[in-house]
Order: structure tokens, then C-alpha cells, then sequence
């Protein structure tokens, strides 16, 4: 026997519903809706509560605090019934915490976390909602910065697909994900197709948001990493001033964001050996991020360690070993040690030695460098045959002063 769902919904609308024999039926359905809606709200109110917190640590830049209460979610999370697991809000409880790992480099805590976002998003969320393709975007990025370049590319496909095929909107979100694939792209020397991604990125973007919004900025300071790359100066200083300037513009001077414009510029100049253009960037950069993110955060390593390559090319190795030093105290409290930052890092420090004459010291570090950098890249990425240069030249030295 087939039931027409339409005809009897629409009887039990007019017997039951409209019938004003059958209010205490309503009133009922109302009476549990409400007290069910209560329900959820008193259960989930310590939850939110702990969520709100740990976004608010988050955004200060307190990372330990941030773990606590993100873990304190989770567990609160285990309370909302046997599927608990799958539940939207230990979803995210569970992104939240894998992007906070993921910012201090402790890769390893926050991958199995991103994976099981994506496990639980597919029981939550039809095939046609955003949240499928974000959360493969946001392994892919973990991926990337991991130097797991073949896995990265297949997530950035599969958010990619999944967006194009299913969601089928042309938004910000689509313009982020061809922004981090084209990143992807670059950091394996696929320069080209790297810039055709961004400029779409871009473009779809400017579409969506206009040209003076500020989301703009992020892509922009993307492209102009690309060209400084492939030493393409002029066009990487074009980009850079783009996002610099729609950053003062919405965010001012002191914004975390604005710092990065500076770091930005000041590392190009750096490049391209206009170092009095570079050094008051740098401290730019070094100011606001001491003073908005703290001393310990791996951007403000980040700002030191660009002094430190700085200080080496005008041979001022003193200097340039006390900054590198002072980033990798940082980098050893927040990163993971595989992390390349790190390797760039210790690479600095070998460097300075190296050119300083402290040949037994060079070596060190360098080798460290060396160890990231092979279990991280492939084996013809530029970082990692830079780094095997640089440890044979420290060693042919060693020998050839006997020592």
C-alpha cells in the first residue's frame, strides 16, 4: 500500500492541528519542544562557555590556556550521548583544538584530530555543505606545512571537488582553497601553475568582495611570496604594498596582519640587498608583533630569525648568532621539532658560524637543519640541497684546517 505523504500530512493538519478539540495536543508539542530547547541549552551552556574561552586565550595568544579549555570542551562533549563523537559541537571542539596545534607546529597532536573532523563531518552534513570541503582544506594545509606534498595536493583536490561539484558557489571560501593549493604549488616549485591559481584565487575573490576588502590582502601577500621566490622583485614589492596598504587601511598600523606586510617587504629588501630599506621593517614587524602576540610566539621567532639572515649578510655574525639563538629558544618552547621553521633556523646559525670562522660550531646546527629538512622534503627541494651544501662546506673546511 503506497501512503501519500502530502495528503496525509495535510489531514492531520486540518483533524488534529486546527482542531481546537486537540490544544492540549499542541500545548503538549509545544511543552516538549520548549522544555527539550531548555534542555539542550543548560547542557550546553558549560560547553560554549569553555569554547568562548579558549578562542578568547587563542586570540591573545595564550596557546596553553587555549588547550586547556579547548580539552575541558571535549570532554564536556563526551556528555552529549552515545554518538557523541559525531555530534556538531565536538566537531568543533575537535577543529578548534587541531588549528591550535597546528599554529604551534605540534603536527603530529593535530592530525588525527583533523581526521576525525572529517570522519564526523561526513555523518553531519549532506554532501552539498560547505563544511565537507573545508575540512579536507584544513588537512591539506596541516599536510603542506608537514612537507607531505603529495598528500596536501590530494586533500586541496578533494575540498576542490567536492566544492565545485557539490556546493557549486563561487565564494571566498572556493577563492581560500585555490589560494592554499597554489601555496602548495610554490613550495614544490610548480611556480606557474602556482601563479595561475593565485591569480584566479584572486580574481574570484576582488569579484565576491571588491577590490578594497581587506580578505584581499592575505592572497596578495601570497603572490608577492611567489614572484620574491622566482625573483621577480618588482612584482613582489607591487603585491606586497597592495596587501600593506589595505591592511593599514582596515586594521591600522599595529595589527598582528600589518606586521606581516612589514616582515614581508623587509625580507624582499633583504633579498634583494637594500638592507637599510629592510632593517627598519623588520623592527616594524618585531614591535607590534612583541607587543600584540607576545615574546614567545612563533611569529615573533619568526621576525628574529629574518634579523638574524640579515645581520649575517652584513657580516655582523655576533648579532646575527644572537638573534637566530634567541628564535630558537622560542621555536623549542612552540614548535614541533620537525618544524621547517626551525630548519631555517638552525641553517641561519650554521651559516654565521660557518662565515665566521667557528667551523666546529657550524656544523652542528647545520646537520640538525639537515635531519628536518630530509625527513620533511623531497629530495630535490631547493631548502634541502641548500642545506646538504652548506654542511659539506663546513666539513671540507673542517679539513682543510686540520681540525
Amino acid at each position: 500500500m503506497k501512503i501519500d505523504i502530502k495528503k496525509w500530512q495535510k489531514h492531520f493538519q486540518e483533524k488534529v492541528l486546527d482542531n481546537s478539540k486537540y490544544k492540549w495536543y499542541r500545548r503538549l508539542v509545544y511543552a516538549v519542544s520548549i522544555g527539550y530547547a531548555i534542555f539542550l541549552a543548560v547542557q550546553s551552556s558549560p560547553y560554549y562557555s569553555a569554547i568562548g574561552q579558549a578562542e578568547s586565550a587563542y586570540k591573545q595568544g595564550n596557546y596553553p590556556l587555549a588547550e586547556t579549555y579547548l580539552k575541558e570542551s571535549l570532554a564536556l562533549c563526551e556528555k552529549f550521548g552515545p554518538d557523541w563523537q559525531n555530534d556538531k559541537r565536538t566537531v568543533r571542539a575537535m577543529n578548534n583544538l587541531a588549528e591550535l596545534y597546528r599554529q604551534q607546529g605540534r603536527y603530529r597532536d593535530a592530525e588525527p584530530y583533523y581526521r576525525k573532523t572529517i570522519e564526523a563531518a561526513k555523518v553531519n552534513f549532506a554532501e552539498n555543505r560547505p563544511e565537507r570541503a573545508v575540512v579536507h582544506n584544513n588537512l591539506a594545509a596541516l599536510l603542506r606545512e608537514m612537507g607531505r606534498y603529495k598528500e596536501s595536493e590530494s586533500e586541496y583536490k578533494e575540498a576542490l571537488k567536492i566544492w565545485q561539484d557539490k556546493v557549486k558557489q563561487d565564494s571566498p571560501q572556493l577563492a581560500k582553497f585555490m589560494c592554499g593549493y597554489a601555496k602548495l604549488l610554490c613550495d614544490q616549485g610548480r611556480y606557474q601553475e602556482s601563479e595561475d591559481f593565485y591569480l584566479k584565487a584572486l580574481a574570484l575573490n576582488e569579484a565576491k568582495v571588491g577590490k578594497s576588502d581587506v580578505d584581499n590582502a592575505y592572497i596578495l601577500a601570497n603572490i608577492g611570496g611567489l614572484y620574491r621566490e622566482t625573483k621577480k622583485y618588482n612584482q613582489a614589492e607591487k603585491y606586497y604594498k597592495q596587501a600593506l596598504a589595505l591592511d593599514l587601511a582596515v586594521l591600522g598600523p599595529d595589527h598582528p596582519d600589518t606586521a606581516s606586510d612589514y616582515n614581508n617587504l623587509a625580507a624582499l629588501y633583504r633579498e634583494e640587498g637594500k638592507y637599510e630599506l629592510a632593517a627598519p621593517l623588520f623592527e616594524k614587524a618585531l614591535k607590534i608583533r612583541l607587543a600584540k602576540l607576545g615574546p614567545n610566539h612563533r611569529l615573533t621567532a619568526k621576525t628574529l630569525m629574518g634579523k638574524a639572515e640579515l645581520a649575517r649578510r652584513q657580516k655582523d655574525y655576533k648579532n646575527a648568532a644572537l638573534f637566530a639563538q634567541k628564535a630558537l629558544l622560542i621555536q623549542e618552547k612552540n614548535l614541533d621539532a620537525q618544524h621547517p621553521e626551525r630548519a631555517e633556523c638552525l641553517d641561519i646559525l650554521g651559516q654565521t658560524y660557518l662565515e665566521a670562522g667557528e667551523r666546529e660550531k657550524a656544523v652542528k646546527p647545520l646537520s640538525q637543519a639537515l635531519v628536518i629538512r630530509e625527513k620533511l622534503l623531497d629530495p630535490t627541494h631547493p631548502d634541502r640541497l641548500a642545506s646538504i651544501e652548506h654542511l659539506k662546506q663546513a666539513r671540507n673546511n673542517l679539513l682543510e684546517s686540520g681540525q
